[in-house]
């Protein structure tokens, strides 16, 4: 942390969606760092003014509301600020099913109008939040992140533009907002079974902590266009379900199995397979050069070297591999740690 704290002194960074369980973390470790200055925005008002009481005392914290789809809210807000960190977006798969408009409004329109207020306003850099649903999409959700990575990974390739892109991509965050967790937590709190889409599911999970670490890592790294993948474990659904039912002292079968909703995948990747070819890695992460950047991916691969990455030899990035997936007890002991 030092070498980023080091890296972000005296400057200003912007964390957009700051009331997620991502920006929210952020937000958090940022403003305990001395001469380290903050701009928290999102469109919920309510949390918004308890968020703002909490970080009154707090002299390099600044809370606003506003919304990423307002663009020249986005080219105001963004005056002066070195660090964006967009974590803003619609999450969740069935919403985004819903409302694929809104998922275009937010996730793809949203990033585009955030991208062009730093180039406008000479941002240093920009680090854009994604998730493995981006891989190989087969829902909304998915497709619209993807979508931004790509507006992200294009703009990185602009010779006449002074902001750095980075873009992070990771799975499932364990005890997150509106996460599996949370839905049973609400099932068990109204004595019901919890809810359990099918047995042969996998998906990758981390923690909050390690999703933040990896983020603020990315903006040393991140100059063009990169897409950064942290390794991570995979938990069988079923196993999943079964040690949150005793880590809240329930009988592990008290679930009920209700079918995967439409967009759902049965497993999840962290890679397609055009992104294996030169993919490097250090002992934490992955790394993907950017697509838009083949004349000079050979002074790409030499600078990523030198921050300590190399071509990864052995590549897990199914969450169905089983050299991935945690037994229950991991699942267990991983739970109550995030409780």
């Amino acid at each position: 942390m030092d070498e980023i704290h080091q890296y972000l002194l005296n400057k200003k960074i912007l964390i957009t969606g700051c009331l997620g369980s991502i920006g929210s973390e952020l937000l958090k470790q940022l403003a305990d760092m001395e001469n380290v200055s903050i701009i928290g925005i999102d469109n919920r008002e309510t949390e918004l003014h308890s968020i703002k009481k909490l970080y009154k005392p707090k002299n390099n914290v600044s809370i606003n509301l506003c919304d990423i789809r307002d663009r020249d809210k986005m080219i105001e807000i963004t005056k002066k600020v070195d660090v964006i960190i967009h974590a803003a977006a619609l999450k969740h798969v069935v919403i985004c099913e819903l409302n694929p408009y809104e998922a275009v409004k937010t996730n793809i329109i949203g990033t585009q109008n955030l991208i062009e207020s730093a180039i406008i306003n000479d941002v240093e850099k920009f680090i854009l939040i994604s998730t493995d649903k981006a891989v190989n999409p087969t829902n909304m959700m998915g497709g619209t992140k993807l979508a931004a990575e790509r507006l992200v990974a294009a703009y990185s390739n602009k010779d006449d533009i002074y902001t750095n892109f980075g873009i992070v991509r990771f799975g499932n965050v364990l005890s997150s907002r509106g996460s599996v967790l949370e839905i049973w937590k609400s099932s068990l709190s109204l004595k019901q079974k919890i809810p359990l889409t099918d047995i042969n599911m996998t998906r990758f999970i981390m923690s909050i902590p390690n999703s933040v670490k990896l983020i603020l890592k990315t903006i040393l790294f991140a100059e063009n266009g990169e897409i950064f993948i942290l390794k991570m474990n995979s938990v069988e659904i079923i196993n999943l379900a079964k040690a949150f039912l005793l880590a809240n002292n329930e009988d592990e079968n008290n679930f009920k199995i209700i079918g995967k909703s439409v967009g759902e995948k049965m497993n999840e990747e962290l890679l397609n397979k055009s992104e294996l070819l030169n993919l490097m890695e250090n002992h934490e992460m992955y790394v993907k050069l950017s697509f838009f950047d083949d004349i000079n991916e050979k002074e790409n691969v030499n600078r990523v070297k030198r921050l300590g990455f190399d071509f990864a030899k052995e590549i897990k990035y199914d969450s169905s591999d089983r050299r991935l997936i945690l037994n229950k007890n991991k699942i267990l002991a991983l739970i109550r740690d995030e409780t």
